[in-house]
């Protein structure tokens, strides 16, 4: 109660002091009323609510002072916070001595020197702005709590709304309007003040001094670059060194040539996937750098430089890439460059080799386009091995057209197109889109296509080329950022580059290109504009970047081709388990070389093991031959003779001109003839060694008709024929009667065979007789009825003419012809008297064969007679002895070739025939034929997926060894 009562006294006494408090004016009220309801000090809404509002405002505009002060705080730290930041991520250069010389190592390090204190200037400038902003602040907010208070003091006798009024002027006049720290509770933004001369002094010396550094990083960076390729050439020295060191040794050289690097083995790879599409029409999904661009617009010259070496030809103008060119680019000490097809290495620093080169790509590109195309799809693989290049594949394909002129097929465009399109579709593919920088943008072909193919620019690497004529054409900087940016055309890419592939002059070497485009961009305005960025200058940048992302699109996506060739080949297995199980599965190769060695065995020994006659063949060849020529030319010539000696006068002189029209040579081609039929016999007859494949039987074939086509007997032979003839047919005796019992055996054979022929001519122009029309329903046609008729008379006149004549053989006479041609009017049969004289020709010569038949019968035992030389005058036995010269000739000819055949023309078809065998393997069209089917074509495909997953599986366990001895390296390192 006591505490209670002192607590009313100072209530009572404390009225004359604070009277504006709001109980001065209340009544008084019990004590307990108080404690139950504490109430605050300026709170009450009673007669004094203008003090209350006052103290209110007051209090919340205190509350805003550490707001601004802590923001203003907060945002100066800030400001000094992001700078640091910027000047530590100055990457920090080590010891130049390690890596350069002193001389080169000193200027670094002085040029280092001078921009970090160029750079600890720049943090003192801005952080005592920073300073100097935030005591200005807090000056001018201890000012405003001063003008709070007076006007709290003076809000006795003023309204709220005069007082906030009164505290926003206070805020518009305080020390600077528009400052970083506006008061946006009282929702008045002041206007910015104009700039001091002091001010501008100041932002004009921050921005040199910041150009001075962006130059003094220039000059930084092309010192590093050119101490870099310093450093590259005494690598390449090293390298050289280590490479002849090892060398020495033949068993490291040994080990390095039957070595592949990961990027020949991929391109090998790549190379067998390319031969299994286009058999197959089949798409592989293993990554390539796929080079697509505008004619002319700098493709080639990009690959050169990229290659560096100028190793494709030149055209001005006209289409020059006319076929897929794919480039293997891989690290070696020796430039040099290779096709896949040959083992020839092209020297690139040497002139004459990379005109060869050139030459060889241009004949190779034309010779692949046949049948009137402009563009071929084969592709040539070409492999170029230097000193740090980039490891990469890439495909030059021919640029995209606008327009087809009347020298190219009229497909030409759709087909370039279309061969784009296939290559870029590859969904790992990596396109690298060319664009001449010179002309207008919107006369690119080639953004539209890569668009259409990769909208969203996955793996397009977009690259502007002739940026050098681009500028002095005064071109507008604003597009060439634009493109650079990705901005102007409807593209997207993950890159964007601007490179110099050339002067102009065709002559210009690779270094001298390389010197002028470092030369331009170091004095380029248009990156000292910001145009474009250094990163994206220079092809060097360019290699760099593709072959990054070349090598990681490798890494992510050969496993999953892997697995995908995995899943081919077990169904190829099943399938060929199914459809051939008793056979291994062959390629061709395999094929032809297992029928290499089938064919020389079978044909040769079954040539070698069988007892060949070749005497009786060579001879009934010869007769064949002969017999023809002896009855028409001499036997029938010398039979029209009167008397005995003028028949065997007639006989000589006939035998002598069939002397002199080469019949050594006729009897060498009978017999060389005789030789390939028996050959071609033998083949067909003789069985092979084991199971009958017949999957050989064509290859054989064509390989012993290819030999014998080829065979050509000595020419000694010629010489000894010649002179076996002469002398055969020159001897007119006969020495026993063994010998004029042949003759006279030879004779009435070819007389029996004659005597058959004659028959059956006769019996062609006179048709089938009586028995044969109704035996075997043969029917006579109109001029054979009539030569029947016809030789129906002349058989009359025959045996009228009798004896008259000798010998038999004669022509008709007119009068004669006239009498048969009169006899058949009467017979109402029309005859020409053509055939009247053939059908008297062929009975005459029948006749004639008849009596000599008889002849030879009389002749057979008068050997004795003969020899004795008293044979009578009606036995006229003359015939036996050109039968026996003939026959001499005949026999000894026969056993010359035969012998010839044994000792010689057996081993020089073995010849041949091996060389036959050979031609056929390197005939790869021709093996296509020979060998072909499904058995053939599934075991070709089987093939080639086992290989590639064999390669594909070397080339995966080569990329982990590599990656586990990179890390391995890095953590020794660290």
């Amino acid at each position: 109660m006591r505490y209670i009562s002192s607590m009313k006294r100072e209530i009572i006494n404390s009225r004359n002091v604070r009277r504006y408090h709001a109980l001065s004016h209340a009544k008084r009220q019990p004590c307990t009323l108080i404690l139950r309801v504490p109430r605050p000090l300026v709170g009450t809404p009673v007669m004094g609510v203008r003090y209350f509002g006052i103290g209110l405002l007051a209090r919340q505009l205190l509350k805003v002072r550490y707001w601004i002060l802590g923001g203003s705080v907060a945002g100066g730290v800030a400001l000094k916070d992001k700078y640091n930041n910027l000047k530590q991520q100055l990457p920090d250069i080590p010891d130049f001595t390690q890596f350069f010389p002193e001389a080169t190592a000193d200027e670094l390090h002085q040029m280092w020197d001078r921009i970090k204190e160029r750079a600890e200037s720049g943090s003192g400038t801005l952080a005592g702005f920073a300073h100097d902003r935030l005591n200005r602040a807090n000056t001018w907010l201890l000012d405003l709590e001063k003008s709070l208070g007076s006007q709290i003091r003076n809000g006795i006798t003023e309204g709220p709304s005069t007082a906030v009024a009164n505290i926003s002027d206070t805020e518009t006049e305080g020390p600077e309007r528009g400052s970083i720290f506006p008061l946006a509770v009282l929702a008045n933004t002041a206007p910015v003040p104009k700039e001091t001369i002091e001010e501008r002094r100041k932002r004009a010396e921050q921005e040199r001094q910041l150009r001075e550094m962006e130059d003094e990083l220039r000059r930084l960076h092309s010192a590093g670059q050119l101490a870099i390729d310093r450093l590259e050439a005494e690598n390449r020295e090293l390298r050289d060194t280590l490479n002849n060191i090892r060398d020495a040794s033949p068993e490291s050289r040994a080990v390095r040539s039957s070595s592949q690097s990961p990027i020949e083995m991929y391109s090998e790879i790549l190379d067998l996937l390319s031969t299994y599409d286009s058999n197959f029409n089949t798409q592989d999904h293993l990554p390539r750098i796929v080079v697509v661009g505008d004619q002319s617009a700098g493709k080639t010259s990009v690959l050169e430089m990229i290659a560096q070496a100028r190793i494709f030809p030149r055209g001005a103008g006209e289409m020059m890439t006319r076929a897929p060119v794919q480039v293997t680019l891989s690290d070696g000490p020796d430039r040099i460059a290779r096709f896949r097809d040959s083992s020839r290495d092209y020297d690139l620093d040497n002139e004459r080799d990379l005109v060869d080169l050139r030459r060889e790509i241009e004949q190779r590109m034309r010779a692949s386009v046949r049948g009137g195309r402009t563009v071929s799809k084969d592709v040539i693989s070409l492999s170029v091995k230097g000193p740090g290049l980039s490891r990469m594949v890439l495909v030059d394909l021919p640029g995209i057209i606008a327009t087809v002129t009347a020298e190219m097929a009229s497909d030409t465009k759709d087909t370039i197109y279309s061969l784009s399109k296939s290559y870029m579709k590859n969904p790992n593919a990596i396109i690298l889109c060319i664009q001449d920088g010179s002309i207008d943008a919107e006369r690119s072909n080639v953004t539209d296509l890569v668009s259409s193919i990769d909208p969203d620019g996955a793996r397009t690497i977009f690259v502007l080329t002739k940026i050098d004529v681009a500028e002095k054409s005064v071109m507008n900087p604003e597009r060439i950022k634009k493109i650079l940016e990705g901005r102007l055309f409807p593209m997207r890419a993950l890159g964007y580059f601007a490179v110099v592939t050339g002067r102009g002059n065709v002559s210009d070497s690779i270094e001298d290109i390389q010197a002028y485009e470092q030369d331009y961009f170091k004095n380029s305005a248009l990156l000292k504009k910001g145009v474009f960025k250094p990163y994206q200058t220079t092809t060097k940048n360019l290699s760099h970047a593709v072959s990054e992302r070349f090598w990681k699109m490798v890494r992510d996506t050969v496993e999953a081709q892997s697995l995908q060739l995995k899943a081919q080949r077990f169904n190829l297995e099943a399938e060929w388990k199914n459809h051939f199980p008793k056979y291994r599965p062959m390629d061709r190769k395999e094929l032809y070389e297992r029928s290499r060695v089938k064919i020389m065995d079978d044909v040769m020994s079954a040539c070698l093991s069988t007892n060949v006659n070749w005497v009786r063949n060579i001879e009934e060849s010869l007769w064949r031959r002969f017999s023809p020529y002896l009855f028409d030319n001499v036997y029938f010539t010398a039979a029209a003779a009167e008397t005995r000696p003028m028949f065997n006068t007639i006989i000589d002189i006939k035998l002598r001109e069939w002397k002199e029209k080469n019949l050594e040579h006729m009897c060498l081609t009978v017999g060389s003839d005789a030789m390939k039929l028996e050959m071609r016999n033998i083949v067909a007859k003789a069985p092979s060694e084991g199971e009958q494949d017949p999957i050989y039987d064509a290859v054989k074939k064509a390989a012993v008709e290819m030999a014998l086509d080829r065979h050509k007997w000595e020419r000694q032979a010629v010489d000894r024929l010649r002179t076996l003839v002469t002398n055969a047919l020159d001897d007119n005796s006969i020495a026993s009667s063994l010998m004029w019992d042949h003759a006279v055996e030879f004779w009435q054979t070819a007389l029996s065979e004659k005597l058959a022929e004659l028959r059956g001519r006769l019996k062609e122009e006179t048709g089938p007789g009586f028995t044969e029309k109704w035996a075997m329903w043969k029917s006579v046609k109109p001029e054979q009825k009539i030569a029947s008729e016809a030789l129906i008379e002349l058989e009359k006149l025959q045996k009228s003419i009798g004896d008259k004549k000798a010998p038999f053989l004669f022509d008709l006479s007119p009068d004669d012809l006239n009498a048969v041609k009169k006899n058949l009017e009467l017979k109402k049969v029309v005859v020409e008297a053509d055939m009247v004289q053939r059908l008297w020709s062929l009975l005459r010569r029948q006749n004639f064969l008849k009596d000599s038949m008889k002849r030879a019968d009389a002749c057979r035992n008068s050997f004795y007679y003969f020899k004795k030389g008293s044979l009578d005058e009606d036995m006229n036995c003359d015939d036996v002895l050109l039968f026996s010269r003939v026959r001499r000739m005949i026999s000894q000819t026969s056993r010359s070739l035969a012998q010839q055949i044994d000792e010689s023309e057996i081993r020089r078809f073995e010849r041949e025939l091996k060389r036959a065998v050979n031609d056929i393997g390197q005939d790869k069209e021709g093996l296509q034929t020979y060998f072909a089917g499904k058995r053939v074509e599934l075991a070709e495909k089987l093939k080639q997926v086992r290989q590639i997953q064999t390669k594909l599986d070397l080339f995966v366990a080569t990329l982990s060894d590599e990656e586990k001895t990179k890390r391995a390296k890095l953590g020794f390192a660290v």
